[in-house]
């Protein structure tokens, strides 16, 4: 078996010239399954798969994931030490 540019899809444009509307609808909808695999053939073959990006992402967050961090871990403290209740100039 070849590969998807290898194989000749059972219907060449000059196969649907004369042919009804349903067969040249057919046509269409095999060939964009064919591109739409080729495509998903050809991201998964190439290793980006969601898990390791996933992973990857986990090793390096992004600026705007650290700066969420950053916010969450700073009012989890802020409402440790009391919140709204605090008096002013109180700090650890």
């Amino acid at each position: 078996m070849g590969t998807i540019n290898q194989t000749k899809l059972a219907h060449a444009p000059e196969d649907t010239a004369g042919a009804a509307p349903d067969a040249r609808l057919r046509v269409a909808l095999e060939r964009r399954a064919a591109n739409a695999a080729g495509i998903a053939i050809a991201r998964w073959s190439s290793g980006n798969t969601y898990t390791e990006m996933q992973i990857a992402a986990a090793l390096r967050p992004s600026a705007r994931a650290r700066w969420y961090d950053t916010a969450q871990k700073n009012l989890q403290d802020w409402l440790q030490r009391g919140g709204f209740a605090q008096r002013d100039g109180e700090q650890d």
